[in-house]
């Protein structure tokens, strides 16, 4: 037991020191006084004042009140739980520390990259053929849909933001990372980052060494790609504007009523009757089918489906022109 005690202390010493994000000598608190007892909680203390610091400086006000929030959740944490005594509060303080870490890298991270839009892309052709993806996130079909494209990038909210320049959502539950398990709402798009991700496809279009990797990347989303594709014209055939109208409404009220039973992405699946069996007469998985009349929906009631369908259309053109001239006419 004293062993990993000894180690925590080895892997993260530094030198003596007296600070601490606070002034010791009005530490009122037991755990102000603990952290002042100690020169490795004083430091540890100091270092994530200046992380949290660090961090709220490149976030948008959205951002910002998450981060905070999130830091106050652990500070009660630390008070009622990790600071009995020292050794579980200098590794509560050193967990702390690298989850600040990874957040200032994350954001930091574009501007340090050479060839960003390269590297992300042949990162996430290597996932998708390696099957490696972020666990951390709650979603039982990884391989599926958007969320399944964010999974296999490693991408995050945070990067998104900083290397567009503009916040990913305008509301939802996605802010420091995404949350796929949220009861009664969904992320809703922000227009401005479409329209950026539509520029940034143009400049992948343009430029032959992009395109090919590109491509290589598209290889493993093209059933996703041609399921979305195919439900736009899916939900929006005149025979269901009526269906789709009352739905839409019904998804709008669940939400504002909070009674969507605890999966706010789950809905409308029941009400997409018979496209399990349409889904396979037309040679397309059906789990990736109902993802993309889920899609649709969502985008909708945010205002974004023509322009992520724009997008996909370009997307299709681009990789799948064949299959998308089929479906245009």
């Amino acid at each position: 037991m004293r062993i990993w005690k000894v180690f925590i202390l080895f892997l993260f010493w530094v030198p003596a020191s007296e600070a601490a994000s606070f002034d010791c000598k009005k530490a009122g608190t037991a755990v102000e006084k603990l952290i002042c007892s100690d020169a490795h909680l004083s430091s540890a203390d100091e270092d994530i004042a200046a992380l949290y610091k660090e961090l709220r400086g490149k976030l948008s006000t959205s951002a910002k009140d998450a981060l905070k929030a999130e830091q106050r959740a652990w500070l009660k944490t630390r008070n009622q739980e990790l600071c009995s005594e020292i050794y579980s509060c200098l590794l509560g303080h050193y967990q702390r520390i690298i989850v600040l870490k990874k957040y200032v890298e994350k954001t930091s991270l574009p501007q340090q990259a050479a060839g960003t839009i390269q590297t992300y892309l042949q990162e996430t052709d290597q996932a998708y053929q390696n099957k490696n993806y972020l666990d951390e996130e709650v979603t039982w079909l990884p391989e599926i849909g958007i969320r399944g494209l964010y999974l296999h990038s490693r991408i995050t909210p945070l990067i998104l933001e900083q290397l567009s320049g503009v916040p990913v959502f305008l509301s939802g539950p996605h802010v420091l990372r995404f949350n796929f398990s949220s009861d009664n709402t969904f992320g809703h798009y922000n227009p401005q980052f479409v329209e950026w991700l539509k520029h940034t496809f143009g400049v992948i279009q343009k430029d032959p060494t992009l395109k090919e990797v590109g491509q290589k990347l598209f290889v493993h989303l093209r059933g996703q790609a041609r399921a979305a594709y195919r439900m736009y014209f899916w939900v929006h055939a005149p025979e269901r504007q009526e269906w789709f109208g009352q739905t839409k409404a019904k998804y709008i009220q669940l939400m504002a009523e909070k009674k969507l039973g605890g999966d706010a992405l789950s809905y409308p699946e029941d009400e997409l009757v018979g496209l399990w069996e349409w889904a396979e007469q037309e040679q397309l998985d059906a789990f990736e089918a109902y993802s993309g009349g889920k899609f649709w929906f969502r985008r909708s009631i945010d205002g974004t489906d023509q322009q992520f369908f724009e997008l996909l259309k370009d997307i299709m053109q681009t990789y799948d022109g064949f299959y998308a001239s089929v479906w245009e006419q």
